[in-house]
């Protein structure tokens, strides 16, 4: 195979060579050469030296200039880029190429050389006139490679000849601007071999070309590059090769030769910016796909995120570029660690993934697909305040066509984006290595075929999006449909003639609408309890005028619109979307203040993507109970205890920060530090409006919490007639409103001391003196894990839990749908529960306990809370413990803890072989725990252990124990 660094430069070989030094050599020679440049006797001039030491500028005139000249001057300029392809650029050199100049069947390659930090090396132009353009016409032929045989799909593929304008490999510290670049193939399309030899447009071997190659390999990581200003148009690439360098801007990371002594090939600080690209083929602006770590994270859906900023790039940003008619791809990010993408502007993307164009690949229709603007494989990618119109051919061979894509990566978010006419639809989360992924604050107007896309993704939130859909166009997309996704306070917003009868379900178990607004739809999703549907007749008002968004990109040059030009969907004045929205939290962590035009989001948001200019004058609490006035007209507050100061109050409320609160006594405004009582008046006001609060007496008698069993209304102690439960430690172990009161009676009279016994009732007696709760006293002093199993619910004293190294015990919240077990995930075996399958435990089953987490500090638990102080005793049933299935390997450990002290210890290796497990006695307090701990070693296949912990209540004096 001919070297990735050996290129065929159209018949003219490099005269550059360095060697395989690494950066501290490098840099260390250049530092002694400095020092010798200081010394007059071993150069020519002191003037001259000044000059390499700051830098050289070289200066290129097609017009005016001679390749003999030394080109250190305008004077003296250049005539060809050859010249500049002869010499090796360092720190602080310019290579500037005089406006008007046009180079014909010529290219920049560089290669191995670049600045220094704050010093680098600048391609620009000077003069005055048009850019200075860079026809390559299919020249400047070098062979690329990954370096490696295939890559994450073999049918992409890696290696071949390629035609590049500029291309860099192994360079960094770069600047280059203000270039028009051209890259056509004329009648005369070369193919792979690069004598060429006549083919059609469309055949699967046509040469690969690039405006600007990028190229990762032998030199570590490369820092700074910077792309800037550049007209790139008519770069007639190979519409299949999505991973050769192949379009307008392309960066790749191929596989270094020794990674040891070189370091990790990637590129940190890649910014492309202010860029026009128009009619390149395949791709528009890609960086920066890798052939060595596309197995890294090729099998994973997650991604760690030290491991993706170790291998993947660093530092990307791409914005404020204009690409018009990419044969495929318009913009995309390959294993990057938090990319920025904003303002950038995508025209009829995916102009070539049609029936034609793409008619004669290799592999028939594979690779068929193209988006507008998205990410591969990166981990915490930002895509923002981007647009995107038209992009192409979806229904006419390309299977995407979306304007917007979260492809396999973790934590893709989209926000501030619009998007028009796209013919694949607005959205797509594809397949099921695409996870975290959050679309927000986004508009999309008659976008077509299916707004969202859901193609077997494991999860997508959707909220505060404005969708104006075109008549016919469903919500899901019928051919991309099984997906997840939770879609809260969004706009759906039909333009059809009449009301849409939409099938809003694909997946009802994992597709789910809350708090949305549907305008023109004769139903609503059935799951969405709080959704609003307005009818097109009704006499009320959403947007301000819907509809009315660009629908093609500005013309008057590159860049986004103004936000005014969407002012269209801001809420119309007394819209039903005002303050309607539900308080989001982000499922995947994105933290948002702002909606769509920049404005703070209140404390009660609005449906859709945009605030509105109206504060909200609703108040709501997680600690009171507020009940608006409905029909009645009366706005209530509940649950306020009895010691509740206005400071405190105001602690516990949320409102718009632009509103005033005041609590009224009659006419009398209360100080921070008086207490709130029934019939207190709260006011909250903006401007001329108010609304008001009436403080209620509180109606809360129920049981919020308690240390003892509790199961419907019966509530169970253990009490014994030396260790008596009394009134008082039932008291102290339960929880209630603090407005409430609670009393113990037998019968009709009151018990303040004594023993209790089975049979009495609690009482919990709500603030308004009415409202009361009653809870039968029932003498527990037995305590069994399998006859005191409740499926699928933790609690009050028995608990399976799990604890992952120096972390805290954590109680497991996943509940198996298929066995009586709680697990960490559906597919992971770490397991705590019962035997047997969901809905079939009795008194005879076992109780069951898991760890197949070997040697990792992963353990699982049987927990017991104790609730009140005593002497218990301990014990497994008589024929446990017992390994249940077959075990060829390793063992399983069980052990007895009191809080974090071992009691005992047992190892069993074999199935049905019945370990020495010892009845122990113990003195507790209240709030102690009792932990059956299973542990791993050595990996056994089968560490599936039967246990039923047993713990009772021994008739023993406090003063005994």
């Amino acid at each position: 195979m001919i070297s990735l660094l050996h290129g065929y430069e159209s018949g003219m070989a490099s005269s550059r060579q360095e060697g395989s030094m690494s950066k501290m050599r490098k840099t260390l020679l250049m530092g002694a050469m400095m020092i010798c440049m200081m010394v007059p006797s071993l150069f020519v001039s002191g003037a001259q030296n000044q000059q390499e030491a700051e830098g050289r500028t070289f200066y290129v005139d097609s017009v005016n200039g001679k390749d003999d000249n030394d080109g250190l001057s305008k004077e003296r300029a250049f005539q060809s880029l050859s010249r500049i392809n002869e010499q090796t650029l360092r720190a602080g050199d310019k290579v500037l190429l005089k406006k008007g100049s046009v180079f014909h069947r010529q290219y920049l390659h560089l290669e191995k050389e670049g600045g220094t930090a704050g010093n680098p090396v600048v391609i620009g132009t000077y003069g005055e006139g048009s850019r200075p353009v860079i026809h390559t016409m299919g020249e400047g032929r070098w062979y690329q490679s990954y370096n490696r045989e295939a890559l994450d799909n073999p049918k992409h593929k890696s290696a071949g000849w390629v035609s590049s304008a500029i291309r860099l490999i192994d360079v960094e510290y770069i600047e280059i601007s203000g270039l028009e670049i051209t890259n056509t193939g004329g009648s005369n399309i070369a193919a792979e071999h690069p004598t060429g030899e006549n083919l059609e447009y469309n055949h699967h071997a046509v040469m690969n070309r690039t405006g600007v190659a990028g190229v990762a390999k032998d030199r570590g990581t490369l820092e700074h590059i910077v792309l800037r200003d550049l007209y790139i148009h008519d770069v007639i690439g190979n519409v299949y090769d999505k991973h050769m360098v192949n379009g307008g801007i392309y960066f790749i990371m191929a596989v270094a030769e020794d990674e040891s002594k070189t370091g990790i090939p990637k590129y940190d600080n890649l910014v492309i910016e202010n860029c026009h690209i128009e009619n390149v083929n395949r791709w528009g602006i890609a960086a920066a796909y890798s052939g060595a770590h596309s197995t890294r994270f090729q099998n994973t859906a997650a991604i760690d995120a030290g491991e993706m900023e170790t291998y993947g790039c660093t530092n990307v940003i791409i914005r404020n570029n204009y690409l018009k008619g990419v044969g495929g791809d318009a913009i995309t990010t390959m294993y990057c660690y938090r990319p920025l993408v904003e303002h950038n502007v995508s025209i009829d993307a995916a102009a070539q993934i049609n029936l034609t164009d793409y008619s004669k690949g290799e592999y028939g229709s594979f690779g068929r697909v193209a988006a507008a603007i998205w990410p591969w494989k990166c981990k915490d990618a930002v895509f923002q305040y981007n647009e995107c119109y038209d992009t192409q051919n979806a229904g006419k061979g390309n299977g995407d066509g979306q304007a917007w894509d979260a492809d396999s990566g973790d934590g893709t978010l989209y926000q501030y984006n619009y998007s028009s006419g796209n013919t694949g639809g607005t959205v797509m989360f594809c397949l099921q290595q695409a996870v975290h992924s959050t679309f927000r604050y986004n508009i999309s107007q008659n976008d077509l075929i299916g707004i969202l896309n859901l193609p077997g993704n494991p999860d997508a939130h959707i909220y505060n999006n404005t969708f104006y859909i075109k008549e016919g166009v469903p919500i899901i997309r019928t051919d991309m449909r099984n997906g997840a996704a939770k879609m809260e306070n969004n706009i759906f917003y039909y333009s059809g003639t009449s009301p849409k009868e939409e099938t809003w379900y694909y997946n009802e178990a994992t597709q789910i609408y809350h708090n949305n607004l549907y305008y023109n739809y004769a139903q609503i999703p059935k799951g969405d309890a709080k959704g609003i549907r307005i009818d097109a007749d009704a006499a009320v008002q959403i947007l301000k005028n819907p509809g009315s968004a660009p629908s093609s990109a500005k013309n008057k040059g590159p860049g986004v619109y103004e936000r005014s030009a969407f002012e269209g969907y801001l809420p119309a004045e007394g819209s039903p979307v005002i303050n309607q929205g539900v308080t989001i939290t982000d499922a995947n962590g994105f933290a948002v203040e702002k909606d769509f035009f920049g404005k703070q989001i209140g404390e009660h948001p609005e449906i859709g993507a945009a605030e509105s200019d109206s504060p909200s004058l609703m108040l709501t609490s997680g600690v009171y109970q507020i009940v608006p006035g409905g029909m009645s007209g009366i706005n209530t507050i509940g649950g306020i205890g009895k010691e509740t100061t206005v400071e405190m109050f105001l602690k516990n409320v949320v409102c718009d920060s632009q509103v005033t609160i005041t609590v009224l006594d009659g006419n009398r405004t209360l100080s921070d530090k008086e207490l709130l009582k029934p019939g207190m008046t709260v006011k909250l006001s903006w401007g001329e409006r108010s609304v008001s609060y009436t403080v209620l007496q509180d109606t809360d008698a129920s049981l919020h919490g308690s240390i003892f069993k509790q199961t419907g209304k019966e509530i169970y102690v253990p009490s014994t007639e030396q260790n008596p439960c009394t009134p008082e430690t039932l008291l102290a172990g339960v929880e209630f409103a603090d407005t409430a009161s609670a009393r113990v009676y037998s019968g009709q009279t009151e018990v303040t001391e004594g023993a209790l016994t089975d049979g009495m009732t609690l009482c919990i007696t709500a603030q308004d003196g009415v409202t009361t709760e009653a809870y039968t006293i029932r003498i527990q002093n037995e305590y069994d894990w399998i006859k005191d199993y409740v499926e699928e619910k933790q609690g009050e004293v028995w608990f399976a839990q799990y604890k992952d190294g120096a972390a805290d015990y954590v109680n497991f919240s996943n509940y198996s749908n298929q066995y009586a077990v709680w697990q960490i995930a559906d597919n992971r075996y770490d397991n705590v529960g019962a035997q047997g399958r969901k809905g079939s435990v009795t008194e005879e089953s076992h109780g069951l306990i898991i760890d197949f987490s070997s040697d990792d500090g992963f353990y699982t638990y049987m927990a017991f809370r104790v609730p009140m102080s005593g002497r218990i005793s301990f014990e497994l049933r008589a024929d446990e413990p017992y390994l249940r299935q077959n075990n060829t390997r390793g063992s399983a450990q069980l052990t007895l803890y009191h809080n974090e002290t071992e009691i005992q210890s047992c190892e069993m290796s074999r199935m049905n072989v019945k370990a020495t497990f010892e009845r122990v006695e113990l003195t507790v307090k209240k709030g102690d725990w009792i932990r059956l701990r299973a542990a791993a070693i050595n990996a056994p296949n089968c560490p599936s252990i039967y246990a039923t912990p047993i713990i009772r209540y021994l008739d023993v004096s406090p003063t005994d124990m």
